[in-house]
């Protein structure tokens, strides 16, 4: 068997193998849910209830609160909270 002939068989078995798969998928069973109107505000359930959602840069009250508690020695946990409890609030809607 030439090497052209394996790669058209392997593709074949290949697409066929996907095609298969792709039939076979059914609606999520949960589709009405994820309609916007539908989606109960707060937080996600994969998000755990002490996390808190910051800006993707710190704010100038961020750094500051950070910079205050490690200039008094304070440490970098201790700063990270500050900066964290300095961090705009979400308002949930």
């Amino acid at each position: 068997m030439a090497k052209e002939e394996r790669t058209t068989l392997a593709m074949r078995a290949w697409n066929a193998c996907r095609a298969a798969m792709l039939h076979g998928v059914d609606q999520p069973q949960n589709a009405r849910q994820n309609i916007p109107e539908n989606i109960p505000d707060g937080n996600s359930p994969a998000i755990p209830d002490d996390w808190v959602m910051v800006p993707k840069e710190p704010t100038q009250a961020m750094i500051k609160a950070w910079l205050s508690e490690v200039a008094n020695w304070r440490g970098h946990v201790a700063g990270y909270k500050a900066a964290l409890a300095a961090a705009p609030q979400h308002e949930v809607k």
